[in-house]
C-alpha cells in the first residue's frame, strides 16, 4: 500500500511540475528583438523598393521628355528658314503665344503652290511644353505635348551657341529644358546650309516688292518665279507692257487682289520678311585701297579682301569670303566670289546705288547675321541697283528695302537678272528685261 500511494503522489507532483512550464524572461527578449530586426529589415526593403520605384518613373518620364523633344525639334531647326524666341515672322491666327521658340519654312511641291509651314514651342500653364504645327497660318492637328515634368520655375530656353546674338537665321539653335527633378538635357541641331539662299529669308517668297510697285514696260518682260514660288507686291499699281507675265500664274499676291494689271493676284500679301534683317551698323576697320593678283576663283585675276571701301568704287575680278562695305557707288565687272571654301560667299552692304558689267557670279555667306543676303542696299537709300544688257548671277538675295531694281534689254537681245529671290521697294523692266527668280 504505502508504495503505491507514493507512486500516486510522484505521478500527481510531476503533472503538477508540467503545468508550470514555459518561456524564460531572457528567451522572450531574445524573441522580441529578433522579430524586430526582421520586421525593420523588411520595411526598409519596402521603402527601398518604392523609392527605386519613383526613381524609375521619374527616369522614364524625363527620357520619354527627352526624346519626344529631340524628334520635333531637331527637324524642325533643320527645315527653318526663319526663327525666333517668342514671335513668328508676322501676326497670324494660328500662333498660340506664350512661344518658347518659332520655326518657319517653305516647301514647294512638284504642283501647285508653295506651303508656309510654322511649329510653335509654346508653354501651356508652367508645366508643360507644347509643339503646334501650322500650314498657311491654319493649325494642322492637335497641339502636341513634348515635355510634360517640366519645372515650374524654370522655362525651356531656346539659344543661339554658335552666334554673338540671335538673329532669324542663326548658325544653330538648342533648346534647354529643365524637369521638375532638376534634370537638365539640352537638344541642339543645325539649319540646312540651304537655308540662308534662295528664297530661305524670305519665307518661300521669290520676290517681295514694296510701294514702289511693278513697272512692266516693254513687250514680253518676264518675272518667272518657279513652280509654287510666290511673288508678294504691296502696291497693286502694275504697269504692263504686251506680252508680260509672271509666273506661274496665281503665284502673286496683292494688297488689293482680284487681278487687274497685277495679274491673277490673291488678297493679303505678307509682310516684309526681312524686316529684321540685321543691317551692319559699324564699318569694317581694315580700309581696302587695292587687290592682289591670286587664283582662288579658279584663274590668276585680280583679288579683293572683304573690307571697308571708301568712295565710289569698280571691283573687277575675285571677291574672297566676308562682308564687304561700301561708302559710295558700286560697280560689279565680271566679279565673283570663292565658291570653294567651307563659309563661302560675300555680303555687300552699300550707301549708294549698285550696277553690273560684263559677266558676274555672286553667293551669298552661308553663316553669321549677314548669311543668305548677298547685295544689301542700307535702308533709307533711295538709289537704284542698274541691270543694263548684261545677265549677271546672284545666289541669295539682292535686298533694298527703300531702293529699286531696273533691269533693262537691248534690241532682241534678252537681259535675265537671275537670284534666289529680290527684296526691292520697286521694279522696273524695259526692253526685254527678264527676273528669274529661285535659283
Amino acid at each position: 500500500m504505502k508504495a503505491e500511494f507514493a507512486t500516486r503522489i510522484a505521478r500527481v507532483l510531476k503533472r503538477l511540475r508540467r503545468g508550470e512550464s514555459g518561456f524564460t524572461l531572457v528567451e522572450c527578449l531574445m524573441v522580441v528583438s529578433i522579430t524586430g530586426a526582421i520586421v525593420a529589415s523588411l520595411s526598409m526593403g519596402f521603402l527601398t523598393s518604392g523609392k527605386v520605384a519613383r526613381e524609375s518613373e521619374t527616369r522614364l518620364d524625363e527620357s520619354g521628355d527627352t526624346r519626344l523633344v529631340t524628334a520635333y525639334f531637331v527637324p524642325d531647326v533643320e527645315s527653318a528658314s526663319y526663327f525666333s524666341t517668342s514671335a513668328p515672322s508676322s501676326p497670324n491666327t494660328c500662333d498660340p503665344g506664350n512661344n518658347r521658340a518659332v520655326f518657319e519654312w517653305t516647301e514647294a511641291p512638284a504642283v501647285g503652290l508653295a506651303v508656309r509651314k510654322a511649329a510653335y514651342y509654346h508653354m501651356v500653364g508652367t508645366t508643360e511644353l507644347r509643339r503646334r504645327y501650322c500650314e498657311n497660318s491654319v493649325r494642322v492637328g492637335k497641339d502636341v505635348p513634348i515635355a510634360t515634368h517640366l519645372s515650374p520655375d524654370i522655362r525651356p530656353t531656346a539659344s543661339c551657341p554658335l552666334d554673338a546674338v540671335c538673329t532669324t537665321k542663326p548658325s544653330a539653335v538648342e533648346l534647354t529644358v529643365v524637369e521638375a527633378s532638376g534634370y537638365t538635357f539640352n537638344v541642339r541641331s543645325t539649319p540646312r546650309a540651304a537655308m540662308p539662299s534662295g528664297t530661305g529669308g524670305m519665307h518661300g517668297l521669290a520676290a517681295y516688292i514694296g510701294g514702289g510697285g511693278m513697272n512692266l514696260q516693254s513687250n514680253f518682260t518676264q518675272i518667272h518665279a518657279g513652280d509654287g514660288i510666290m511673288v508678294s507686291v504691296q502696291d497693286p499699281s502694275c504697269n504692263n507692257g504686251n506680252g508680260t507675265n509672271i509666273t506661274p500664274a496665281g503665284s502673286l499676291y496683292s494688297s488689293v487682289g482680284g487681278g487687274g494689271e497685277c495679274g491673277d493676284a490673291k488678297a493679303d500679301p505678307p509682310a516684309d520678311p526681312l524686316t529684321g534683317f540685321p543691317e551692319m551698323t559699324t564699318a569694317p576697320v581694315n580700309v581696302v585701297t587695292s587687290s592682289t593678283m591670286t587664283a582662288l576663283c579658279g584663274a590668276s585675276m585680280a583679288t579683293w579682301d572683304a573690307g571697308r571701301y571708301t568712295g565710289n568704287r569698280t571691283l573687277e575680278g575675285c571677291l574672297k569670303p566676308g562682308a564687304y562695305w561700301f561708302d559710295g557707288d558700286l560697280v560689279l565687272k565680271n566679279a565673283r566670289s570663292v565658291t570653294d571654301e567651307r563659309n563661302r560667299g560675300v555680303h555687300l552692304f552699300v550707301r549708294g546705288a549698285v550696277s553690273f558689267e560684263g559677266t558676274t557670279e555672286l553667293w551669298p555667306m552661308t553663316s553669321g547675321p549677314q548669311a543668305g543676303v548677298t547685295i544689301f542696299m542700307s535702308r533709307g537709300f533711295s538709289e537704284q541697283i542698274s541691270v543694263d544688257k548684261v545677265s549677271p548671277i546672284v545666289h541669295g538675295i539682292i535686298y533694298a528695302p527703300t531702293g529699286s531694281l531696273v533691269v533693262k534689254g537691248g534690241g532682241q537681245g534678252e537681259t535675265v537678272l537671275s537670284a534666289g529671290a529680290i527684296n526691292v521697294n520697286g521694279v522696273s523692266l524695259e526692253s526685254n528685261g527678264k527676273i528669274k527668280l529661285g535659283i
